[in-house]
């Protein structure tokens, strides 16, 4: 069908075929219908250009009907962000590349990266306290405060990622308690967005009133900021005991948040060895906080990922580091293995005599079709059929069931060019996040 014929006309007057008269395509004569399927062919860095074409169009590419349930998503892809430097993978040119933060008014090296939701970021900075909503690809930012009594130094960083087994009873009492440490995180932060609805709400779940008085100091208050009414409100209480993992993220499905916790108390006062871990579920429209519980079936901690609006548990074989074990979470009835699936072994063959030269880490992220496991090279950088020393990346499509290994995020400054610092020092998995671009994600 031509976009002639798919327009709505109000006269014949107004029709101009190409080729008929200089003028060309009457663009203006066409419904918002057309504009908006033209549109959606664009790559998503093409949008932004061609905003400035008219105010028209400027409208349409943020308005609910461009970014509509039915129109699929973009490609969720890696991003890196560590030392006020922000780093994504350019699936197109298949390298890291740099994006620049200076559309955010406070210095990026004051930044620290929380979460990543429906094409929004949150930081939190050091240099006033906020909190702040942005969207890196239309390039607009919300800065906001907590509400009165409530102190934003409660919001710790993430903590570099150095994951540990699982113990066992044999490891003793100091073991057992090193391994609840790592669960010391009082208070998360997460963003909840869904893709058809044009705001958004940032939890910050478990934070402490500063005028708590003694007995009401185990209250762990849950805030949510909604955008669509710009007002904070105060929801319900985190559960009682719960602990976040030091190094953890929140993931979000259908006005719901998911965290990763261990806590003696949802575990009936056990260290709670055969079930270390809970899910605590976040209802944002009920306001109400439930528990899922997590048998264990290896030494591996699991990780939380969204798939196409369902949340995935992901576990590594403790025994062997090439086969990873897929499940869906529901709340209501028993996880069931979806699949487990082997990382093809071309990805990273081990040298003649030597054993391989890279091992996967226990840290994965995925937003849509898209996961992405993180891995070590451990090989020197001298070698440099090996390749340098840093953070790797395999990507794996479910629809396609594809694996890709990305380019090496060296550790060391040996790839030349204007990012070359942020490549400096050991890269840690934890600042790994999947991001969906997108322009219609307001903040």
């Amino acid at each position: 069908m031509s976009l002639e014929k798919g327009a709505t006309m109000s006269s014949n007057s107004h029709v101009h075929r190409i080729g008929e008269d200089k003028k060309g395509l009457d663009w203006e004569a066409l419904s918002e219908d057309v504009h908006i399927m033209v549109l959606r062919k664009l790559p998503v860095f093409s949008l932004i250009r061609v905003r400035g074409v008219c105010k028209r169009w400027n409208h349409l590419i943020r308005s609910h009907e461009m970014w509509a349930p039915q129109h699929p998503g973009p490609r969720a892809v890696p991003i890196y962000f560590s030392h006020g430097q922000l780093i994504v993978f350019d699936h197109r040119k298949n390298c890291w590349e740099e994006q620049s933060l200076d559309y955010v008014k406070f210095p990026s090296h004051s930044l620290s990266l929380l979460d990543s939701a429906g094409g929004l970021l949150c930081f939190k900075t050091s240099a006033t306290g906020e909190l702040i909503v942005c969207n890196p690809i239309s390039m607009e930012c919300q800065y906001l405060r907590l509400p009165q009594g409530f102190s934003v130094e409660a919001i710790t960083d993430p903590l570099p990622n150095l994951l540990k087994p699982v113990v066992t009873l044999e490891g003793g009492k100091e073991a057992i308690e090193a391994f609840q440490r790592s669960f010391g995180k009082e208070v998360v932060v997460g963003l909840v967005t869904e893709r058809h609805k044009q705001w958004y709400k940032l939890v910050v779940a478990g934070i402490r009133s500063e005028e708590s008085t003694a007995a009401a100091a185990a209250e762990r208050a849950t805030l949510v900021y909604d955008s669509f009414t710009e007002r904070w409100s105060t929801g319900a209480e985190v559960p009682k005991g719960a602990r976040f993992w030091e190094s953890g993220k929140t993931v979000n499905v259908d006005g719901s948040l998911y965290c990763l916790t261990f806590s003696a108390g949802l575990a009936s006062g056990t260290c709670g060895l055969d079930w270390p871990w809970s899910i605590v579920r976040y209802n944002s429209d009920a306001d109400v906080w439930s528990e899922i519980r997590l048998g264990r079936r290896g030494s591996i901690l699991p990780q939380l990922v969204e798939h196409r609006g369902r949340i995935l548990v992901v576990q590594r074989n403790g025994k062997s580091q090439s086969e990873i074990s897929i499940s869906e979470l529901k709340e209501d009835e028993p996880m069931c293995a979806l699949t487990t699936r082997h990382l093809p072994s071309c990805l990273f063959p081990p040298k003649p005599g030597k054993r391989c030269p890279m091992i996967m880490q226990d840290w994965c992220v995925g937003q849509g079709d898209w996961l992405y496991v993180a891995g070590r090279h451990r090989e020197s950088q001298a070698d440099a059929a090996a390749g340098p020393r840093g953070l790797v990346i395999l990507a794996h499509s479910f629809s396609e069931d594809v694996w890709i290994r990305l380019p090496t995020m060296a550790d060391a400054p040996t790839l030349r060019g204007h990012f070359s610092a942020a490549l400096h020092g050991f890269h840690n998995a934890t600042w790994l996040h999947a991001f969906e671009p997108s322009l219609g994600a307001r903040v």
